[in-house]
């Protein structure tokens, strides 16, 4: 099971960086349905949806925080 989980985080992960949002978006909930408790696929759903609600300009890959 655990080898599935980290086939699906990192072909999320693979899109995500690409600004692929749903495919990772995707791949993040199934990696979450065959582990429950992973935190970072929830981490990766939330900021998925965040950045298909609000696209960023000039994605590049990585996630900046804009407040404290």
């Amino acid at each position: 099971n655990m080898m599935d989980v980290l086939s699906s985080f990192g072909f999320g992960i693979q899109a995500y960086r690409h600004g692929n949002f749903d495919d990772a978006e995707k791949a993040f909930r199934e990696s979450l349905r065959l582990n429950p408790t992973d935190f970072c696929s929830q981490m990766y759903i939330e900021r998925c949806l965040h950045l298909k609600a609000e696209p960023p300009k000039d994605w590049d890959g990585v996630w900046k925080l804009t407040s404290k």
